[in-house]
Formats: C-alpha cells, sequence, structure tokens
C-alpha cells in the first residue's frame, strides 16, 4: 500500500508540476478492496481518470502469485470491481500478450482471460513489450476472431544501451529477442551510445510499419530512455495532443499546459514552461484571471495580504515562486553542451556567435530555449533577430506584433473560433552595461517602448509610459515602489469578456532574472574545466551582463527593431554580415 500511495503522490506531482495527462498502474498484488478503495478515492480526488489494471508480479519473496484476503484474483475481478463500483468516471486498460501470458497453458487459453478481462469494463489492450509488427499484426487479428473489438495499442520498448540489459529485461518479462535484433546490436560491440542509437533506428521502423497497419497509438516502454523516445516521435511526425483536444483543435491559451482555472502566465518563462509550472506547484488552483488580485475567500474575510505576487510574505509555505532549479528539460551532457556552445571560446564575441547560429538553426538549444517558436519562424524576424545577437544583444524569447488575427490562425491563433487575437512585440535578451547605455539614450525618441533590466548585483534599470502619457525612468531596485504590469497578448471572443493570457510583470521578471543568469554559471561556465579561460569567460558575461526584456506597446504599426537600427546603424532586416541564408528549421 505504501508503494501505491508514493505512485499517487508521483503522479499528482506529474499533474500539478507538468500538466501531464497520467495514467495509473494498479496492480491486484498484496491488495484488499479496502486498500483499492483507498487508492481509487484519491485518484479520483486527484482528477487522475486512466488506470492501466495488472495482476501483478507474485509478491517479494514468492515464486507463485497468490491473492490476499479480501482481495482480487485476477485482474479481471479489479475490473468488474472498479467498474461497478465507480462507473465511469475511470479509462480502464488491460494487458494483453502477443506470445501469450507466461502462466497461461496456450494462446488460445490466453485470449479467453483477455476477452473476460475486455467483458468485466476494459475500455482498450495494451500489449506487452512486441519487436515485429507481424506479430502485432497477427495478434489483433487473433482478438478480432474471438469477438474482442476494443482498441489494442501495441507496447513498444526502448532498446537498453547493451544487449544484456536487454536480455535481463525481456527475461524477466517472458518475452524473446529477436534474432535479427541480437545480430544488430552485437555489431555495435560495447559502445552504449552505438548500441541505443541502432536499438532507436530498429523499433523506429517497427514503430512504422505498425502504425501503416493500423495501430491506434504506441504505447511507449521508455526505460528512462527519453532521448530515444523522443527521437521516435519527432522522426514518425507524431503528435502528442493535449487533453480534450482533438487534433484539429485550437490552442485553448497562447501558453503550453494550461492547469485547470489557469488564464494568466507571465511571458518570461515561454520556453521554460516545466520550471514555471515547477516554480509555481504550490499555487492554489483558484488561479487569478487578472494578475496581482487578491484571493477571494480571504479578501471577503478581511485580509488582502494573500496575492498572487512572486516574493515570499515570509511564511515558507507561502512563497508562491518556489526555488528553481534546471527540470524536465535534457539539456545535453557537458561534452554535448561544449559541442553546441564551443570548445574553448575566448572572446564575447564567440558567445555572440552561439547565440547568432542558434537563430539560425544550426545549434540545437541553448541553456535557455530549446527551440524558436513557431510564430517566430513565420513572421519575418529571424534576420533582425540574428542581427542582434551578431552586434550583442543575446535574444532568449520573442514575438512580433499581431493585430487582430483570425483565432484560428495556424501560427498565433489561440482560444474560441471566431474570435480575434492581439499581442505586442516583445524582446527579451542579455547585454553588456555599454548596449544597455546606447539602448537606454536611443529609446528616448520611441515612447511607445518600455524597457526593464535586471542584473545579478541587485541593479535594475526601467523606461515606461505611464497611462497619462508621460515617459517615466527609474534605477530604484526596489521593484514595489515600481511595479509594472501589462498585457502583452490578449483576445476578443463572442460571449466573453476580453482574455489577457500573457503579461509582463516587474516582480515576476525579477524573478525569472535571478533564474536567467544563473543559467550563464551553472549550466554554461560548469562545461568548462576551473581557471580555464573559456569558464571565465562566461562567468565575466554572468557578473557584468543585464539581463533585459522590451515590450512595443503600439500593436497597429509599432517596429521594435527601428531603435536598433539608429543604435548600429544598419538596417536590421537585411541580416547581420555574415548572413547568406537561413536555415530552415524543420
Amino acid at each position: 500500500m505504501e508503494s501505491g500511495k508514493r505512485a499517487i503522490e508521483t503522479l499528482v506531482a506529474a499533474k500539478a508540476v507538468c500538466s501531464l495527462d497520467v495514467q495509473m498502474h494498479m496492480s491486484c498484488t498484496g491488495i484488499t478492496k479496502k486498500m483499492a478503495d483507498d487508492l481509487l478515492v484519491e485518484a479520483m480526488d486527484a482528477d487522475i481518470r486512466s488506470i492501466l489494471v495488472l495482476r501483478g508480479d507474485p509478491a517479494p519473496g514468492k515464486s507463485d502469485w497468490e491473492p490476499v484476503a479480501d482481495g482480487f484474483k485476477n485482474a479481471s475481478e479489479l475490473v468488474s470491481y472498479i467498474r461497478h463500483k465507480y462507473g465511469d468516471f475511470f479509462s480502464l486498460s488491460v494487458a494483453g500478450h502477443p506470445g501469450k501470458h507466461p502462466a497461461s497453458s496456450s494462446k488460445e487459453e490466453d485470449l479467453e482471460h483477455l476477452k473476460q478481462k475486455v467483458g468485466c469494463g476494459a475500455d482498450f489492450i495494451i500489449t506487452q513489450m512486441t519487436f515485429k509488427a507481424s506479430e502485432y499484426q497477427e495478434f489483433v487479428g487473433s482478438c478480432r476472431r474471438v469477438g474482442i473489438d476494443c482498441p489494442i495499442i501495441p507496447g513498444v520498448l526502448m532498446i537498453p544501451p547493451s544487449l544484456e540489459k536487454l536480455r535481463a529485461v525481456c527475461n524477466h518479462c517472458s518475452v524473446e529477442v529477436p534474432e535479427d535484433l541480437v545480430e544488430l546490436l552485437e555489431t555495435c560491440g560495447s559502445d552504449k551510445e552505438k548500441v541505443r542509437e541502432a536499438g532507436r533506428v530498429y523499433m523506429q521502423r517497427v514503430c512504422s510499419e505498425m502504425l501503416s497497419s493500423g495501430a491506434p497509438g504506441l504505447y511507449m516502454y521508455t526505460l528512462n530512455l527519453e532521448k530515444s523516445a523522443q527521437e521516435i516521435v519527432t522522426n514518425l511526425n507524431l503528435k502528442v495532443l493535449d487533453a480534450g483536444m482533438s487534433d484539429s483543435a485550437v490552442r485553448p491559451l497562447p501558453f503550453p499546459r494550461p492547469r485547470e482555472k489557469e488564464t494568466v502566465r507571465p511571458i518570461f518563462w515561454a520556453s521554460n514552461a516545466i520550471s514555471y509550472l515547477t516554480r509555481t506547484r504550490n499555487w492554489s488552483a483558484d488561479f487569478p484571471s487578472q494578475w496581482g488580485q487578491v484571493n477571494n475567500e480571504k479578501s471577503k474575510a478581511g485580509d488582502h495580504s494573500f496575492v498572487y505576487d512572486p516574493l515570499p510574505s515570509g511564511d515558507e509555505d507561502n512563497i508562491l515562486y518556489s526555488h528553481h532549479s534546471i527540470v524536465g528539460r535534457r539539456l545535453g551532457s557537458m561534452a554535448e553542451r561544449r559541442n553546441m556552445w564551443g570548445e574553448s571560446p575566448s572572446t564575447e564575441e564567440d558567445v555572440f556567435d552561439v547565440f547568432e547560429r542558434f537563430v539560425r538553426g544550426f545549434v540545437p538549444r541553448l541553456p535557455w530555449c530549446d527551440r524558436l517558436e513557431k510564430e517566430t519562424l513565420a513572421s519575418g524576424i529571424l534576420k533582425p533577430l540574428a542581427t542582434l545577437n551578431h552586434y550583442g544583444y543575446l535574444t532568449i524569447n520573442s514575438q512580433p506584433r499581431v493585430n487582430g488575427a483570425p483565432s484560428e490562425d495556424e501560427q498565433f491563433g489561440w482560444g474560441p473560433r471566431g474570435g480575434h487575437v492581439y499581442q505586442k512585440a516583445y524582446l527579451e535578451f542579455f547585454c553588456s552595461p555599454g548596449n544597455l547605455d546606447r539602448l537606454l539614450e536611443a529609446l528616448g525618441s520611441h515612447p511607445s517602448i518600455s524597457l526593464e533590466a535586471f542584473n545579478v548585483n541587485g541593479g535594475r534599470r526601467c523606461v515606461w509610459t505611464d497611462s497619462l502619457g508621460q515617459r517615466n525612468k527609474t534605477d530604484e531596485a526596489n521593484v514595489n515602489d515600481d511595479r509594472h504590469i501589462s498585457a502583452v497578448t490578449w483576445g476578443v471572443f463572442d460571449g466573453s469578456e476580453v482574455l489577457q493570457p500573457t503579461i509582463v510583470d516587474s516582480l515576476s521578471f525579477q524573478i525569472w532574472s535571478e533564474e536567467a543568469m544563473d543559467m550563464w554559471k551553472s549550466v554554461w561556465a560548469s562545461i568548462y574545466p576551473e581557471r580555464s579561460e573559456s569558464r571565465s569567460l562566461i562567468k565575466k558575461i554572468h557578473a557584468s551582463y543585464w539581463h533585459v526584456y522590451m515590450v512595443d506597446n503600439d500593436f497597429v504599426k509599432g517596429d521594435i527593431f527601428k531603435v536598433f537600427s539608429e543604435i548600429l546603424s544598419l538596417d536590421p532586416y537585411a541580416g547581420s554580415p555574415v548572413i547568406t541564408s537561413i536555415k530552415v528549421r524543420d
């Protein structure tokens, strides 16, 4: 039961932190009806709706499987119990064995047991790992001939980085390793990456054949080999759909993985959604519709102290942005990062080149972002972004202005159909103190542009135009004295108020800036040897550069890059001097 509670806690965290659909595995091993009810009620409370029901392995120390008193004899009994007591709240799946279950005397007997499980209320079948599309097709045909008509999803294994580990996994599951796969992996010797890659290519072909033969999807046994799984998903152009959204559905909001009742989010974590979700995992599910609004219940009670602000209120349990960590992103090994960001950079221009090559498509990721957003790729701002990076304005986030695009628009659309969406041009970057000074001076003739910047020494610089049209500047470090909140994305839809889901906010930017600046040291500088020239260079940038965001409030005719034309005395849209083409990204 203790392991079941830990599993529930893990699933709840995955939903809360990653906003993922999750599936609970529930076996009959060692579980009574009372214990099952406790787990199922917890799952209902957490809105976990998908359960894979299994008989399970023998209890630890036992060679044969046996039920406990007041428990379940097999998966059919547990499926029937859940379906009769909890109705259709849960989607139930069961296991199928293309090569037959090891406890069955024949395939025919095994199919009868499977048909019984489906008849007790299972919605679909997930197969034991299979390595041949022909085996999956034969299994599906056998199921259909005995009257099993529910969806059957093939289970596919991500091949471990050694043949010995693969054999151990398959022996445990009573599954044979195909001879051609053994021969293929033997040619790779002891090179773990070659084994993994050869196995990935082999299973990618198997997956493609299964999907072509009509498989409704894939169930991947990843064994923590998320790289292989992601490569297969990407290479086969598979789509992972959000809960409740069909393949053709419009995004409900412009940011990824919105949680229940969450309608507003700062733009700063656009490329680091998992980090943002992690840092706000303790927020109430009653998310504010307007940033900074007072919690309704406490407001009614006369307590106006609890607002959705990112700074601590004194009580550790009430810190709304928890401490950050690098989560949910594959940054690569030290060797991989050196290959991406330079084996031995020695000048700031070397670093500029890494950022420029990322925009051009020749560096796969940066510490702050894994990719450029689709709307950036489609909006024609790649060349000006490359130009800025070439001259030391190191961009990590951006969006173009949009004036009334249809909500169905493939690149910019979100929200209910028939609406219109808007957004202000936005840029976020790192730059040297000299480049920031030049930019601030030039902004005097660009009243529609607001700017805010922080550095690791507690410095802050800010320029904005207030509601009366007055231009304001401040170097006041205390954000609470000059806090600015502004929508940068909004939408107009029939039958509802104007939605403003993406904002900039001084307090949130200060928190994000601490996280973003730390990545210079923790993710980049750390890949080089102590006291090396490259490590010192990155640490110098961390210590001296500013982290900046800019917003052009003129979403109708504004041009956020025009100010850089004045600073650099060139046309950013022409591209940097070294650009001859932009790589076409997939």
